[in-house]
């Protein structure tokens, strides 16, 4: 999955809202975390940047890549906002 998103960073996504409302993003980061000795997985975290307003709470959102149309579920927290954005992180680990 690393890879797969990695592969994707400054790439745009949609964030499917309730009602069938749409919110813009862009992957900002990939990042890799640490490795636990013996997982041969690589946990890692996604920063996406969305608009100033609306602010949304931690949870899970349905997230469409917008250049495939591919969609995956994730759970997203609120981790920083200034006038030009809020920054959401998905930890996958």
């Amino acid at each position: 999955m690393f890879e797969h998103f990695k592969a994707r960073q400054g790439q745009h996504y949609v964030l499917c809202l309730d009602g069938g409302a749409e919110l813009q993003t862009l992957l900002l980061e990939v990042c890799a975390l640490k490795k636990p000795a013996l997982d041969e997985r690589t946990p890692f975290s996604l920063l996406f940047k969305g608009p100033a307003a609306p602010l949304l709470p931690q949870r899970t959102y349905r997230l469409r890549q917008v250049a495939d149309n591919e969609s995956l579920d994730m759970f997203m927290v609120p981790v920083s906002a200034d006038a030009t954005g809020v920054h959401y992180e998905a930890v996958f680990s």
